[in-house]
């Protein structure tokens, strides 16, 4: 088969998405497929320096290009619109130029807008070419504005509309999906997916220092960072030998200044280190170098449907863990033996919760190691790889019957 990613993201640089597309492509590909990732949309922050991201490139056999032109994003508000624009028509026909040389059997479509995946769709008709949608939370989870819960309809409308299949990370938005989803469409839930070859328990050198950290995207409250913070806080003087890392960056401006405002004004400014974004092959050495590794994630509709992909990292590590119990993750992970779970949007919980962990070391340790063998039977790409691939066949003969 010849599967084409139609990605709203980066690749391969960094991010979530990158790390989920590529565990899929580089599953398929080991099992003889061909994978080409399309990057519609420039979302990356220029280079002070001026230097540009190559545009196009192979990376463990997937294919991948932005068809912007340009990995970088625009200054102004209709630049960027323009180049959505052109990035949408040049990967329709750059899927349209494969599907004349040597074919595609189908195409995944994964954090695109949805005026993207219309445009998509109509071009799929003409060709008779299954489309597919990767779907990993609730459309608009935070629908407290009638502004989002109207866009949340609209998305439902697309997902009507467009998908002859959709793959899900979770049990609740397989049912969702299930609902709002055109008839006939077929759906297959994928948890996690971690790929190990990145990924191993690290030697680290003696040092005096204990290190907790969280990697991702520090922005709001997806994942708790105020919350981590404060629960830092804590318990910063019972553990003087502690330091917390937060590891990577948000491409919204402003937001490690105003986490290092808060860690000041909690009185631990010098016990966090913000190493800001880092190449993501820089990301299995500095969590394997952790001591424990936290995610807060708080709970709501995008924790309740969403199954966190650095959650799959952090236990491949073999580092302990210590998480919120939200949405599936209990289904998956069993407290103190595999993971050390504590309630959500609690302070205090999580801070408690840490401290049990960093004051028990040694209990710490086989837990993580537990953790990261469950993940191994689980969540490695290779596991679900037949499944997708066998997935995608049917959508085919499903588009030809």
């Amino acid at each position: 088969m010849h599967v084409v990613f139609v990605l709203g993201g980066p690749f391969p640089h960094g991010s979530a998405y990158a790390q989920r597309v590529h565990a899929y492509g580089r599953g398929l590909v080991e099992l003889g497929n061909r994978v080409t990732v399309l990057c519609v949309r420039a979302v990356l922050p220029p280079d002070p320096s001026g230097r540009r991201v190559p545009t196009d490139g192979v990376l463990d056999g997937i294919e991948y290009r932005w068809t912007p032109g340009q990995a970088e994003r625009q200054g102004g508000f209709v630049a960027r619109r323009l180049l959505e624009l052109k990035g949408a028509v040049e990967g329709i026909r750059e899927i349209a130029r494969n599907r004349r040389q040597g074919g595609v059997d189908a195409v995944i479509s994964y954090v695109v807008p949805g005026w993207v995946d219309v445009m998509y769709r109509g071009a799929s008709l003409l060709g008779r070419l299954p489309v597919a949608a990767e779907k990993n939370e609730y459309p608009f989870p935070d629908r407290t504005r009638m502004s989002d819960r109207v866009r949340a309809r609209l998305e439902e409308a697309v997902t009507w509309l467009c998908y002859d299949g959709i793959i899900v990370i979770s049990q609740s938005l397989e049912e969702y999906f299930g609902r709002v989803a055109g008839p006939g469409a077929k759906l297959l839930r994928i948890p996690i997916l971690v790929d190990f070859n990145r990924f191993a328990p690290v030697k680290r050198e003696p040092r005096k220092e204990v290190r907790v950290a969280y990697c991702g995207d520090p922005y709001g409250n997806k994942d708790g960072v105020p919350i981590l913070l404060e629960a830092f806080a804590r318990i910063s003087a019972e553990v003087p030998d502690a330091r917390l890392w937060i590891i990577g960056d948000s491409f919204v401006p402003g937001v490690l200044d105003g986490l290092r405002a808060k860690a000041e004004g909690f009185g631990i400014g010098g016990r966090v280190v913000f190493t800001g974004r880092v190449p993501a092959t820089e990301v299995p050495r500095l969590i394997g170098e952790a001591d424990v590794l936290a995610l807060a994630r708080p709970s709501g509709l995008q924790a309740q449907g969403g199954f966190p992909t650095k959650l799959g990292e952090y236990l491949a590590t073999g580092n302990p863990v210590v998480v919120t119990r939200v949405g599936e993750l209990q289904e998956w992970l069993e407290d103190g033996r595999e993971v050390f779970f504590c309630v959500p949007d609690s302070v205090d919980a999580f801070a408690d919760r840490l401290r049990d962990v960093l004051m028990l070391p040694d209990r710490g340790r086989s837990v993580g190691l537990r953790g990261r063998e469950k993940a191994l039977a689980c969540f490695d790409y290779r596991v679900h790889a037949a499944a997708l691939e066998q997935f995608l066949r049917s959508l085919e003969k499903g588009r030809k019957s």
